[in-house]
């Protein structure tokens, strides 16, 4: 099924047969050699160069830029949930990635390669949808064109996992004190939630809240160290939303994430 037709509609107190359990809320509510060298092997090393250069043109790295607007604690606390941005004009840059609220905190945003999917209760129900025509009041997003692929070998829990993608950001010349993008692909199992109407750690609506077992998936993220209250929330070092793409179709705020043995991390080259 096509990624623009994919629609789920989810009764909130169903309980999914592939191990998603949605719960109901309480309320509606990143050296030169000195030998001689032939006219051969001149002409190949020069033709080795070119190739070099073009493939480093066709595949350019991410520009180390995180792009903003809002932040946590303007939203989420402070309840300025205006409009800043339309999803659509974000995508219209190929290869973006990013997370945030929709206008008026009525539902989850995620940007996976372009594809802007929607997450939000409708009534009794809740819906994940690409709506690239909605517009939201928080995101932070990236564009990043070629990712580096690192299999994880040992099931992680969130904080066995936060460490293991500093360290492989370390080991790869990403400089982990400054906002960086990763995904994580392959069967994960996650607790997240869908926004609706207000906070979800403040007193007010009551957010949607699912529970994925060993699922195949992937992890929007942006890591960010010492951002809380602007890219993370407070006690937390990545911003996260997970996507099933998968029927039956599902995104939202991941708050609990186990990546089993076997996912991929991906960082940007």
């Amino acid at each position: 099924m096509s990624h623009y037709t994919l629609r789920t509609i989810i009764a909130v107190s169903l309980t999914l047969g592939i191990g998603c359990n949605q719960k109901p809320p309480r309320a509606k509510h990143p050296p030169t050699s000195t030998a001689t060298v032939s006219k051969a092997a001149t002409e190949a090393q020069s033709t080795a160069g070119i190739n070099a250069r073009s493939h480093a043109q066709q595949t350019p790295a991410w520009d180390g830029v995180i792009h903003q607007w809002g932040g946590m604690r303007e939203v989420l606390a402070l309840g300025n949930t205006e409009s800043r941005v339309i999803l659509s004009e974000v995508v219209e840059r190929p290869h973006a990635y990013g997370v945030g609220a929709v206008a008026g905190l009525t539902g989850e945003a995620t940007i996976l390669n372009g594809h802007a999917y929607v997450a939000q209760v409708e009534a009794a129900f809740v819906t994940s949808t690409i709506q690239p025509d909605r517009e939201a009041t928080l995101l932070a997003a990236a564009y990043v064109p070629t990712w580096r692929t690192i299999t994880i070998e040992n099931t992680l829990d969130s904080r066995q996992l936060m460490a293991f993608i500093k360290n492989q950001a370390l080991q790869n010349e990403i400089d982990a004190d400054r906002p960086f993008p990763f995904l994580i692909e392959g069967e994960i199992s996650v607790d997240a939630h869908i926004i609706n109407g207000s906070c979800p750690r403040a007193v007010g609506e009551e957010p949607i809240r699912f529970t994925c077992k060993t699922r195949p998936g992937t992890i929007v993220g942006i890591y960010a160290e010492n951002a809380a209250g602007t890219l993370t929330h407070h006690g937390e070092v990545a911003h996260m939303h997970v996507v099933f793409e998968k029927q039956p179709a599902q995104s939202g705020h991941v708050d609990d994430i186990i990546a089993h043995r076997g996912a991929v991390l991906k960082i940007p080259e």
